[in-house]
């Protein structure tokens, strides 16, 4: 989408998957909490409530993004929103590996 975007074309309306995702992404964030607090495992206790503010953060960029480019389908703004959401995701599951 973003080398189709980067050559001029409008970006489709995301709102719809990016809201599948946020849902999946909230209840993934639910059970980790949940998960933290019963947990025994001390670095578990340590290391997964950033990483959950981290998917936050990520949801949130990409909810934006959405919302900025189903309003304007050539937003630069829209794009770096939803590359920054993106990356946000990236960067989470990279980081455990």
């Amino acid at each position: 989408m973003h080398e189709e975007a980067d050559d001029g074309n409008e970006m489709p309306d995301l709102s719809l998957p990016v809201n599948v995702v946020k849902n999946a992404a909230d209840n993934l964030i639910k059970v980790g909490y949940e998960t933290c607090e019963t947990s025994e495992d001390m670095i578990l206790r340590k290391e997964m409530p950033p990483a959950l503010v981290r998917v936050e953060s990520a949801c949130e960029s990409l909810l934006d993004a959405a919302s900025i480019l189903k309003v304007e389908p050539k937003s630069a703004t829209g794009k770096r929103s939803l590359i920054s959401g993106e990356r946000g995701f990236e960067l989470n599951l990279l980081k455990n590996y």
